[in-house]
């Protein structure tokens, strides 16, 4: 812990005059109109120091207390850990919290809603090959469409939305959709864990 804290540490003793010769760099057209006081708390925010106390970096936990009653949460089959159990707990860029869009608590394995649900997932879930499939082909379309990693899909249209615009622009574009991303995850994954479910 102590060189990783003293990494982090050597690293915000570096921020300023890296961030002056980002800042130089980045704010020299006129059009840009742009303070330290604004942007060196988000850089500080985009990188903050490398010790990390909480452990909240940590994406297995084998040491998670897994449940036993029916709806609760269980480590995946041949994935004896948690994925990912802290990560709730990081301080969001934007929301006040990872809990403030917190939802209401998962419908109960023994009502109507939990089993419609449910059903539902088994008549359109099926790979149409080995297993049945209600799905019409846009919906299987769809489904493969979002299938994919978030970031690694929202990126990629970013990349592609961007082309043309300067740097300055793009790196505000990436900046704002993956600090929207992280707090998304972040709030999805306290609520995940907080009705370990």
């Amino acid at each position: 812990m102590g060189g990783r804290r003293a990494y982090g540490e050597e690293r915000e003793a570096a921020w300023p005059s890296a961030y002056r010769k980002g800042h130089s760099c980045l704010c020299s057209s006129p059009a840009r109109s742009c303070s330290c006081s604004l942007c060196l708390p988000v850089l500080r925010q985009v990188l903050p120091p490398a010790h990390d106390p909480r452990g909240s970096r940590r994406c297995g936990d084998g040491a998670y207390n897994e449940g036993s009653a029916p709806g609760e949460y269980r480590f995946t089959a041949n994935t004896p850990f948690a994925f990912a159990p802290r990560l709730g707990e990081l301080t969001p860029f934007v929301m006040a919290e990872g809990s403030v869009f917190r939802p209401g608590p998962p419908h109960p394995v023994t009502g109507d809603r939990y089993t419609r649900d449910f059903d539902e997932i088994k008549r359109l879930g099926g790979d149409a090959a080995t297993t049945p499939s209600a799905r019409t082909s846009d919906e299987t379309q769809i489904a493969m469409f979002w299938f994919e990693s978030s970031p690694l899909q929202w990126n990629r249209i970013a990349r592609t939305v961007s082309a043309g615009e300067d740097l300055w622009e793009k790196a505000r574009l990436f900046a704002l959709l993956d600090m929207a991303l992280t707090d998304g995850y972040t709030g999805s994954f306290e609520a995940k864990y907080h009705y370990n479910y």
